[in-house]
């Protein structure tokens, strides 16, 4: 597991409020999707996004994400 698969377990088990943790899962989806790890970025998002419901409308014109547009 990678630092930021361990941040984010990390993350889960503390008490962060659902729209931190929301963003904490959504920035390691941006990670995945600019190393080429587009599957995994793409299986975190939804998570990202029902946590912290204001990131859905980001995620449609983040640049970060452009390159896993289903």
């Amino acid at each position: 597991m990678g630092l930021c698969e361990r941040l984010v377990e990390a993350a889960r088990s503390t008490e962060l409020p659902e729209s931190a943790l929301g963003d904490a899962l959504y920035n390691l989806a941006c990670v995945y999707a600019t190393t080429g790890r587009a599957d995994e970025a793409r299986a975190l998002l939804p998570e990202a996004i029902a946590r912290n419901p204001r990131l859905e409308s980001w995620s449609r014109r983040d640049p970060d994400l452009a390159g896993i547009a289903a």
